[in-house]
């Protein structure tokens, strides 16, 4: 392994020499932003060796690559940890970025591969592979940050189409791609070979891959639902739920469930409550209608008495 470490004024340092051997690595096909960890060797008492690492100069980028020299990982270290045992570095592909910036955006009916591209030229990330995906995108969105954008985006492409793409960042840009299994299956593309030495010979270990076993069942498939209520010695049917393009295609699978005693309570005080509220309206449109008899008895009565004194 060889990591090496370039200084905000892009010097670069070899810390190979001092790095422990317990760097680790994290990323997911599904986790737009890959993580590494390393430790460098550290005695707290003479204060050796010295690293050159200090993130008050600015942004410190660490590079990793195996034993042939091959790029494993390449990130920014926005975070160190200091103890009594040795200093610990936290770095994050470039992917780190777009998962702090937020901003709005609004796509009107475009294809998912555009949306992926007109945030990332927003911003002036640079551009890898972005395969086309005829999912179109219909969203605004607010206050979300690009990688979370980028996530919801992929989570409607395997809603509205059932494929399945990743984000990532290789070879100094990002990358937008359907993954190689879906391709697979669309034969799209084919396995590599594998050739071991046997003989004078080279085989291909794809050819002894036993073929593959799988099932298909609908013995747990429920087509009707019927729901009761009541006690163990007497039930009643409260409603059937039944899907009849499936009875027809499969046959009748009926499942039955109990009601829950809560929402039976529920009903019950509903309906007791509403019954009271009816009951209560109607006594109070007769005490109403009784009021309003007698009012206009009142004035009448009162209307003749001021007449007969008009008279006099």
């Amino acid at each position: 392994m060889k990591i090496i470490v370039t200084d905000p004024n892009s010097k670069r340092y070899d810390l190979t020499s001092i790095v422990k051997d317990n760097i680790q690595l994290s990323s997911s096909i599904d986790n737009i932003t890959a993580q590494m960890e390393f430790e460098l060797a550290y005695n707290y008492r003479e204060d050796m060796p010295y690293h050159t690492i200090d993130l008050d100069e600015g942004a410190y980028f660490v590079e990793l690559y195996d034993n042939m020299e091959t790029l494993i990982f390449q990130g920014i270290i926005p975070k160190i940890s200091v103890n009594s045992k040795a200093p610990k570095f936290t770095a994050y592909d470039p992917a780190f970025y777009i998962s702090r910036i937020s901003e709005i955006f609004q796509f009107d009916n475009l294809e998912a591969d555009k949306c992926i591209k007109k945030m990332l030229n927003e911003f002036d990330m640079p551009v890898g592979t972005i395969e086309p995906c005829s999912v179109k995108i219909d969203e605004y969105y607010y206050k979300e940050s690009i990688a979370d954008i980028i996530k919801k985006i992929i989570e409607t492409i395997k809603e509205d189409s059932e494929e399945n793409w990743y984000f990532y960042f290789a070879d100094n840009a990002f990358h937008f791609a359907k993954r190689n299994s879906d391709k697979y299956l669309d034969g799209k593309i084919q396995p590599k070979e594998y050739k071991i030495s046997i003989g004078d010979g080279f085989v291909n270990i794809f050819n002894f891959i036993k073929d593959p076993n799988y099932s298909v069942s609908f013995e747990n498939m429920r087509n009707s639902v019927i729901v009761v209520d009541g006690d163990d010695e007497k039930m009643n049917k409260v409603d059937t739920a039944r899907d009849e393009e499936n009875i027809k295609k499969y046959g009748l699978l009926q499942h039955m469930v109990k009601q829950e005693k809560n929402n039976q309570d529920k009903s019950a005080k509903k309906g007791r409550e509403k019954t009271k509220s009816n009951k209560t309206d109607k006594t109070d449109k007769k005490e109403d209608k009784k009021n309003n008899k007698k009012a206009e008895k009142t004035r009448v009565k009162t209307s003749k008495r001021n007449k007969a004194r008009g008279k006099k």
